[in-house]
């Protein structure tokens, strides 16, 4: 079974909104999941009320066009963060993502769990595979909700990948 596509996650949004009977709501897109809160709020602006990127990027890998993607040294140990011994093998990725519970017993706990239970590990693979591979560059002149980018300046990702959304979303 492959994960699903950035499409079918916006309509999956959207139906989700009209389960609970919302016509419009804010949006977090944060991290790897952003470019399907980008896709979201290109593909349906009418239930787009307003976007927030946290730590987003467009595009994450590397290529001519595309000078800000993750050099390969960074996406190698990033894959490791969906197998269970990705610790072990030396990538942390609460470390890397939430620095101030990293060295918190029960926080981990819960985020391991959690981790756990979203998914088996192939699926999990497949999930960060077509993620790393996400590209939505294309779609983000067509967002018109209020925008605002956060991008910190001390993550592996850079301030480049915020910078491009903010030249590149009216």
């Amino acid at each position: 079974m492959a994960p699903p596509t950035l499409e079918q996650r916006a309509q999956a949004a959207v139906a989700v909104l009209d389960a609970v009977g919302s016509e419009r709501a804010a949006v977090l897109a944060m991290f790897l999941d952003s470019p399907a809160g980008l896709k979201l709020a290109a593909r349906y602006p009418e239930r787009v009320s307003s976007l927030i990127v946290v730590n987003g990027s467009a595009r994450l890998m590397p290529g001519p066009d595309n000078p800000d993607g993750l050099p390969q040294s960074l996406v190698d140990p990033l894959r490791l963060a969906v197998e269970s011994d990705a610790v072990e093998q030396g990538y942390d990725a609460l470390a890397d993502f939430a620095p101030s519970v990293a060295n918190d017993a029960a926080f981990r706990a819960w985020f391991d769990r959690a981790g756990n239970l979203g998914a088996t590990p192939a699926m999990a693979r497949a999930m960060l595979a077509a993620r790393l591979e996400a590209d939505v560059r294309h779609v983000l002149s067509e967002i018109s909700a209020p925008t605002l980018i956060l991008q910190r300046t001390d993550t592996i990702f850079g301030v480049g990948h915020g910078r491009y959304l903010a030249e590149h979303i009216a």
